[in-house]
């Protein structure tokens, strides 16, 4: 804290720390001509490099165009379909202290993804799906869902209760009990309904028991690698 007294080895830390920052803003100065025009993350620097490249690329523009999605109904569809991570404890091990535990990390997983899998690059249309259990693997999906008597299968439940639109409680003995949540991950419910990108709909349908499933409204478009002048 503020009064704790600390020693030159740390201060040193402190010291070099700045200087490593001074030095770097030296050096960039030199590269931008004005400190306001410096990127503030490194993602800044190959942001304006791709920016230069694509100024003038009309075929790169024309493909965005293509993909780019003005429907409100769209835009709403992907903000309730937005994920986030898969940040919490395993229920099995909460408040448990576990020995001997190794991690790993993936190195450039997002330069990885953007230049190696295929994305939604057309507009998003309306459909039917004849088969909730087989989805078509050209097509990029937004879908929106009800899961009747849904189990998860595992100890990791993948489903968020705050992303559900409508959740409901489950049937036990003659009992009706409220949806059963582990740190706000469904692990059993009667009823959820939700919006989901093709992804996620496929990773809940093999991590979940499910009895029935009811598509609402589902839109498509096409998958395709991004523009090799972005790649």
């Amino acid at each position: 804290h503020s009064l704790t007294k600390l020693t030159k080895r740390e201060l040193d830390y402190c010291k070099y720390d700045c200087l490593v920052i001074y030095n770097l803003l030296l050096k960039m100065k030199d590269e931008y001509k004005k400190m306001s025009k410096i990127p503030l993350t490194s993602t800044g620097r190959v942001r304006k490099r791709f920016k230069d490249t694509i100024k003038n690329d009309i075929n790169y523009k024309t493909k965005v165009r293509e993909a780019y999605n003005k429907n409100p109904e769209v835009y709403n569809m992907l903000l309730k379909a937005l994920q986030g991570g898969y940040t919490h404890a395993n229920s099995l091990y909460t408040e448990k202290i576990i020995k001997s535990v190794t991690s790993w990390d993936i190195n450039s997983s997002y330069p990885y993804v953007m230049t190696t899998c295929k994305v939604p690059t057309t507009k998003f249309l309306d459909c039917n799906i004849k088969d909730p259990y087989h989805l078509n693997e050209k097509f990029a999906y937004l879908i929106d869902v009800t899961f009747y008597d849904v189990v998860s299968k595992y100890k990791n439940n993948i489903i968020s209760a705050h992303k559900c639109t409508e959740i409901d409680g489950y049937i036990s003995g003659n009992k009706k009990k409220h949806p059963l949540i582990d740190n706000g991950r469904v692990v059993k419910a009667g009823k959820v309904r939700m919006t989901l990108t093709d992804v996620d709909y496929n990773l809940i349908i093999k991590a979940y028991d499910i009895k029935k499933i009811e598509i609402n409204k589902a839109k498509y478009a096409n998958y395709d690698y991004l523009p090799i002048q972005f790649v």
